[in-house]
């Protein structure tokens, strides 16, 4: 019995994680449809809003368009293609990015001066 319950844990743990809003907390989030259904150029969907974050430090701009910035720790550079033309309407730059055990994978960003 005690096998069993700790084996209905587990995978209701890990069918958990797998979920990107498990609990339905970003529903009615402000900006919920904007954030789902942003797109970079080369047409990859940028994730929903549990992979956008905030992003309050500073990001420089190269000739071609790429976005140079640091996020949780770590130097990282924006393609152009991956930085959005449309208007930002939450007053922040936003990031769509993950991490995993090989760093960090940027899907978008939004320059929050275009809000």
């Amino acid at each position: 019995m005690v096998r069993l319950f700790i084996l209905l844990a587990a995978l209701a743990l890990a069918s958990a994680a797998q979920a990107r809003d498990p609990d339905g907390r970003y529903a009615n989030a402000p900006f919920h449809h904007w954030f789902e259904s942003q797109y970079n150029s080369v047409g990859q969907w940028c994730c929903d809003s549990a992979d956008g974050h905030f992003f309050d430090g500073s990001y420089t701009f190269d000739k071609d368009g790429a976005v140079n910035l640091t996020v949780e720790g770590q130097a990282v550079t924006v393609l152009p293609t991956q930085v959005l033309k449309s208007p930002n309407p939450t007053g922040h730059a936003v990031i769509w990015y993950r991490t995993h055990e090989y760093g960090l994978t940027v899907y978008c960003f939004s320059p929050g001066s275009m809000g």
